[in-house]
């Protein structure tokens, strides 16, 4: 059997992300599902860690998502529900692990083995954290284009992570971002475009898609983090079904 192996060389890290390389192969080695990339072992040298895990072969994601945009074509639905499905499985038990992934992002979803779409597996867990409910995580971390609102704002929970699933969800139906810039100033526009305009299901890309798919979509991107589907919730949506 083939593995990967992640070389990490804490001498050329600063000293404040050796912590942060531990902690992601401590965390990654405590999760055992089959849409998350499995960590066989972790060795660690004194100058190096490395790490042990699952050799997806199937590639990013976001490498067949650049592919179908350059052709012009965008996933069937019904191949983007069964990528869903096995993402928020995969979301669903890091939650009960009581793990915010908190970087869910196409860059971070592989494919175990080529063109097999039941193989998605989740990746780098470098910015996840251990979580306590009812208690807000502070820190600003992510990827911008995926990243909750509320994150923006200071104050979040777990549920940043269904906020990314739905821009994961909303990316693989339209083949294209939720919020569109072409702007010098990217970043200060996509946190106010995040915080203020409205999710739209205009366009040709939502001419063919269901009112189930655009339920769920509008379920998991919604500011409101009450009314925003956890997990289970999303995984009994009738898009689901």
């Amino acid at each position: 059997k083939e593995f990967a192996c992640k070389c990490i060389q804490l001498e050329k890290c600063p000293e404040k992300y050796r912590a942060t390389m531990m902690h992601e192969a401590e965390i990654a080695q405590s999760l055992d599902h089959p849409n998350i990339a499995k960590v066989y072992d972790v060795f660690y040298e004194q100058d190096k860690i490395y790490i042990v895990q699952q050799l997806c072969r199937g590639g990013q994601l976001g490498t067949l998502f650049d592919r179908l945009n350059q052709r012009g074509s965008r996933m069937y639905e019904s191949l983007a529900r069964e990528l869903v499905k096995q993402l928020l499985s995969a979301i669903c038990y890091m939650h009960e692990m009581g793990i915010c992934h908190r970087d869910i992002k196409l860059e971070n979803l592989m494919l175990a083995e080529p063109e097999s779409f039941d193989s998605l597996t989740i990746i780098d867990f470098g910015i996840s954290t251990r979580f306590v409910s009812g208690i807000k995580m502070t820190d600003s971390v992510g990827t911008l284009y995926s990243t909750a609102t509320e994150v923006n704002l200071g104050s979040y929970d777990e549920k940043v992570d269904m906020w990314s699933a739905g821009v994961f969800t909303y990316m693989i139906i339209t083949g294209r971002p939720v919020f569109l810039t072409k702007e010098r100033d990217e970043e200060k526009l996509l946190k106010e475009r995040a915080l203020h305009t409205e999710i739209s299901f205009r366009g040709r890309e939502w001419d063919d898609i269901s009112l189930a798919a655009k339920s769920f979509v509008s379920g998991l991107l919604t500011r409101n983090t009450r009314k925003r589907m956890s997990t289970k919730k999303a995984l009994r949506h009738k898009w689901m079904k």
